[in-house]
Parts: structure tokens; sequence; C-alpha cells
């Protein structure tokens, strides 16, 4: 008993301590160019690159730490994993920052891992890469490596706002271009500060940031981002559902958990209309692969999740409180991560307990 009373009272002492110092007066104290040294590095170009599915935070953190290691002295490049969609382009256009080379095999390269850390988030080829670094915010996913490893990962909402912190440890001066498009990173994964997973981190990152970036009408910025990237027009009922697609394992099952934000009601209901139409004709759907999508709507924050198959059907109806036969009403502003793949990921545990 005194042994738990005395852990506890630590863990708030440490707890307590670590909000209090803030970043600049962690940085005085701690030589954080020195926690790369015990990295072998090997005096080979390294490789930064976010997820196979990438979004503005995963390139905004992969170009933005990729100027940091070499401003640091270590060969870096940034890379990406496919052609930029609308939004991207027009960040990287906005701050005029050449678009990175598209990697789709990490095969015999060395790299660091950036807004990822599973193989099944990565490029092709990436069991036959070296890593020798992991920068995220999610689940660890079972990496291996055959040396020691620099890994950070912190619960935040936007992996953009780790690597501004990297920036104020180790003191490198950060350019306005790089300022920007780690602020378009944290506005987007943060949803302009408004999604429920938002740290005081991020906030901190958002602000400073913006200050950085010279972003002085928010409002202006963020409907120009917003217009890029959740606007439809011309692209394929596949092209849309595979926009933010992340696939998942369990046990037995696998599950696919689609993301589509929509500007306004009536984009939010042609959606919804189509992507229920597609869903009904993937093939797969019925060969023991789940498929679902969180529709979300940026102008009420309303959020819905359609699925389906009669698996998906009565998986969901078990996780979310009022769900018919395709869809069920989330709570606003739900977030994937958070809310929805934990409880889908709970009931089917469930199922097959029995």
């Amino acid at each position: 008993m005194q042994k738990k009373s005395l852990a506890k009272i630590v863990a708030v002492m440490l707890a307590a301590s670590w909000v209090a110092v803030p970043v600049e007066a962690l940085a005085a104290s701690v030589d954080y160019r020195a926690l790369y040294s015990g990295v072998d590095y090997q005096n080979k170009t390294t490789c930064v690159i976010g997820p196979e599915s990438q979004n503005m935070d995963s390139v905004g953190a992969t170009i933005g730490y990729a100027y940091l290691k070499s401003q640091l002295g270590m060969a870096t490049e940034p890379r990406v994993s496919a052609p930029l969609n609308r939004d991207m382009s027009y960040m990287l256009e906005y701050f005029h920052i050449p678009q990175p080379t598209v990697m789709h095999d990490a095969t015999g390269q060395q790299v660091i891992l950036v807004d990822h850390s599973s193989y099944g988030a990565a490029i092709n080829g990436m069991k036959k890469a070296r890593i020798v670094e992991v920068i995220d915010r999610h689940n660890l996913g079972g990496l291996q490596s055959d040396g020691l490893v620099y890994s950070r990962n912190i619960p935040t909402a936007a992996t953009s706002s780790i690597v501004y912190l990297s920036f104020k440890e180790t003191g490198v001066d950060m350019p306005k271009a790089i300022a920007g498009v780690l602020f378009a990173g944290v506005m987007s994964a943060t949803d302009n500060l408004q999604g429920s997973n938002v740290t005081a981190l991020d906030r901190q990152a958002y602000e400073e940031l913006k200050g950085k970036a010279g972003v002085e009408d928010i409002n202006v910025f963020h409907k120009a981002l917003e217009k890029a990237a959740f606007t439809h027009e011309g692209m394929s009922d596949k092209e849309i559902f595979e926009t933010d697609c992340k696939d998942y394992v369990v046990k037995d099952w696998a599950m696919t958990i689609s993301q589509l934000e929509c500007l306004n009601d009536e984009e939010f209901a042609q959606m919804k209309e189509r992507m229920l139409a597609y869903m009904n004709k993937i093939p797969g759907r019925k060969t023991g692969i789940l498929y679902f999508l969180v529709l979300k709507n940026r102008s009420t924050g309303a959020a819905e999740l359609l699925y389906t198959g009669d698996m998906a059907e009565s998986v969901a109806k078990k996780a979310f409180a009022g769900a018919d036969a395709n869809h069920a009403v989330l709570k606003n502003n739900a977030d994937r991560k958070r809310d929805v793949e934990p409880a889908i990921r709970t009931e089917l545990e469930r199922y097959m307990q029995y």
C-alpha cells in the first residue's frame, strides 16, 4: 500500500514539474542535439517520409523535420508516398516550397518515419529499410531495427506540433516557409483548434507558428485550404473513398475506416448518398473485410458513420447508440482514432470471444 501511494505521489510530482517548466527553460538546461549522438547514421542520405496514407499534417511534419535535421548536420531529404492532392499542393505553393520527391518503395533506404510507427501504415519495402528515427503521435506498431533508434511519441493531435517542439528544444532557427507548412499541418490536424483531441502543445504550436509564418488573416487562409481540400469535383467515388483511408486488423477480421470531410450541408448530403452507393458495390465487403466511412460536416461539426453489409451493421449497432441499417449519428467533431476505431474494435473482439 505504501509503495502504491509513493508511486502516485512521485507520478503527480513529475507531472506537475513537466507542466510548470517552459519549453525554453528545458532547452536551456538539456543539450537536445546530443540526444541524437547514440544513433549511427552512417553518413548516409536519410529519407524523411510520412505514412502511405498521407495528409496535410504528415506532409508538413515531414518537410519540417527534414529541414531541422539538415540544419543539425544530417543529409536528409523529404519524401512523400504519392503525388500531393489539391490542398497539400496549394499549401506548398502558398509558402513557396517545392514538392518533395515521391518514394513508393523504401527497400534499401535509410529512413526517418514521421506520423506513423507501424509497417502497416508505411510504404512498401519498409521492413527492408534501415529505420533510424521515429517521430509520431499514434499507437506503436511493432517496428524492428538493427541498431539504436531515436524514437519520440507524444499523444498530440498533430505530429507537426512535435516537430515544432524539436525546433524549440534544439534552438534551430525556423524560416517563414517551414513555419508555414508546420502551421498548416497543425491547423489541419486540429481542425483549426476545434478538434476533440487538441492538446496544450498543439495550441502553443498553432499560435507561435501562425506568427512566424506571417498568416495575418487566419479565416482567409483556412477557407482557402478548405476549398482546396474539401471539394470533390472531378473525383470518382473510389478516389473520394480512398482519400483518407486506413486499414486495421482485429484477429481474423480486416476492416477499413475511411474519413471524408465536407464543406457544407449540401455536399454532406450528396457525399452520404454517393458513398453508401459506392460501399454497397465494394467486392470484398462480404469476404471478411468490413468497410466504414466517417463522414464529417465542417460547417456544423456533425458526423455520421456509414457502413454496408450484415456484419458491419451488427457491429455498428452494438458500438453506437441509435445506429440503423447503414449509418450511425456520431457526436460532433468525432475522431476516427479516438472515437470510432476503438469502439468498433471493442465490439469485434467481443464478437470473436463467443
